[in-house]
């Protein structure tokens, strides 16, 4: 059973891990605390895939109307949308805490997921009726990040697919490059050299840490870039499949 991740603690010291290896309490929630790898085949085992970058956009754009947020234009606060979206704010301007929509409205130690919400259970809604883009927990993608081209006609772009590193120990939140000696690198986790050989892969949305965490809900902004073998429990995916022609 995972009890923590890399990135989040355990949950009785801050940490937030839904995903368990058995059926647990949070089977409605999203599924976070797992590395990109392990996500990408869950999604080829539940008979879909990793959607695009420009998918992910499209969607949560609303197409050409071009939206701010997945949901509309309004600009969220605590009390106009805390039924709407699963996210944190800052509690006031001098604040350096936050405020949460889901759960209590304050984070405890020993909270764990309680302000992971249900999936779908807030109002948001995209213009096509995708829920929690805006928030709950930050998504995976496919690509890795690079700069987006004005136009494009095979708008799958910036994939790579090596083949994950070979003879690596232990499953992939293991992977990250280390000095010979197994001693750390310099540098945070978002450095290049930690990120071994398949590097980074980029992620979208916001998620119940908020804004206050550096998770922007606004939808040009939500933009991430995470280690392959990174596991974090602000982050999850959600799976694409194509629509079947008549």
């Amino acid at each position: 059973m995972i009890q923590a991740c890399s990135e989040g603690g355990d949950n009785a010291n801050w940490g937030a891990t839904t995903w368990t290896a058995d059926p647990g309490a949070n089977e409605s929630k999203p599924a976070n605390c797992i590395d990109w790898y392990t996500l990408y085949a869950f999604c080829a085992w539940d008979g879909g895939r990793m959607p695009t970058d420009l998918e992910w956009s499209y969607v949560a754009l609303g197409g050409d109307q071009e939206l701010t947020y997945p949901y509309g234009n309004d600009k969220p606060t605590f009390e106009s949308h805390k039924d709407i979206l699963v996210t944190s704010f800052v509690a006031n301007q001098d604040a350096s805490y936050g405020v949460y929509t889901e759960g209590p409205t304050y984070r405890g130690q020993a909270d764990g997921p309680l302000h992971i919400s249900v999936v779908g259970k807030k109002l948001e809604r995209s213009k096509w009726g995708h829920a929690d883009l805006g928030g709950n927990v930050i998504e995976f993608v496919m690509e890795v990040p690079k700069d987006v081209p004005t136009t494009c006609h095979d708008c799958a772009i910036n994939l790579s697919y090596p083949d994950p590193p070979q003879n690596e120990p232990g499953p992939p939140p293991t992977w990250k490059t280390k000095n010979p000696d197994g001693t750390e690198l310099p540098g945070d986790d978002f450095a290049e050299a930690k990120a071994v050989k398949d590097g980074k892969r980029l992620a979208r949305g916001g998620s119940w840490m908020g804004e206050y965490e550096g998770h922007w809900l606004e939808t040009n902004k939500a933009r991430h870039w995470y280690p392959v073998w990174r596991t974090y429990s602000a982050l999850g995916v959600r799976c694409a499949r194509d629509i079947k022609k008549p």
